[in-house]
């Protein structure tokens, strides 16, 4: 239950995140979404590599199975939220209209 709600709540903010610099009208928008999407995989390996140190004496288990699919999971939420979160940034700036100005 638990990994779902991690799940939802990463693909939530990685949308949000993703949409809110196009939004809100930074200069380089979808640069900056593909920029933290890509911060957040880098962390996502982050995290795998240290838990892969934490048992690197092999008395975890099945810990590194379970942060494979961890890993493989929110990577794959990382991608589906970047879409989602440029595509509701795209549908968001076409309802504004053009640019006053």
């Amino acid at each position: 239950m638990g990994l779902f709600f991690l799940g939802f709540f990463w693909f939530a903010g990685m949308a949000v995140a993703t949409a809110l610099p196009i939004v809100m009208g930074a200069r380089h928008g979808v640069a900056m979404a593909f920029g933290i999407a890509i911060l957040c995989l880098v962390a996502l390996q982050g995290l795998h590599s240290a838990a892969g140190l934490a048992c690197a004496r092999g008395n975890c288990g099945d810990l590194g199975a379970l942060m494979d699919h961890i890993r493989l999971v929110l990577a794959s939420l990382t991608g589906l939220g970047l879409v989602v979160g440029l595509g509701a940034a795209w549908l968001i700036r076409r309802q504004e209209g053009p640019e006053q100005g």
